[in-house]
């Protein structure tokens, strides 16, 4: 059975970061690979993300100095028809009450994360029966605020970086 991967944000974000060339005049190339060679997980049913998610890197969008550059908002506009899910409110509100994963919501964030809302997606497919996995960067706790990573872990979900992701996948390894 595939595993489908529900993205966050930072994932996604994330490939700036970890698709670096030997030549870094390849970079602009290179990253455009990685998110084709996405696309084509989002065809297989593999990768997905919540409306959150989409939301987040669209704000993003309006303030990138060349928006022509920016690869992960283009990638989830692209996408936008196939991967977008909906995440179930009631699984929202059933996460919200759990004494340790609301922690993952923010208590001093502005407006509304996607973190909740990718939990939410994650376990919806998850109790549907499908092998299930997050792609995210939050790995460290704060004394007001709860790490994705761990919030996966107490649901009993696969969790891993977007690097270690792309590996796996054979998208573009570790140099």
């Amino acid at each position: 059975m595939s595993r489908i991967w529900v993205a966050d944000t930072c994932a996604i974000l994330d490939v700036r970061r970890s698709v670096v060339p030997s030549d870094a005049r390849q970079a602009h190339s290179a990253r455009r690979q990685v998110f084709k060679r996405l696309e084509e997980l989002v065809d297989a049913g593999r990768f997905v993300f919540p409306h959150e998610t989409y939301n987040e890197l669209k704000e993003g969008n309006e303030h990138v100095d060349d928006a022509t550059q920016d690869h992960p908002f283009h990638f989830v506009e692209r996408c936008k028809k196939t991967a977008l899910r909906v995440a179930n409110l009631a699984i929202v509100k059933e996460l919200g009450a759990h004494t340790l994963v609301r922690r993952v919501v923010d208590p001093h964030a502005e407006k509304d994360e996607a973190d909740i809302y990718v939990l939410s997606v994650a376990v919806e497919l998850q109790r549907a029966g499908n092998a299930v996995g997050v792609l995210t960067q939050e790995r460290k706790d704060h004394a007001m605020k709860l790490s994705m990573n761990t919030a996966c872990g107490l649901l009993g979900l696969v969790c891993l970086p977007m690097s270690a992701f792309l590996h796996q996948e054979d998208i573009w390894t570790w140099r």
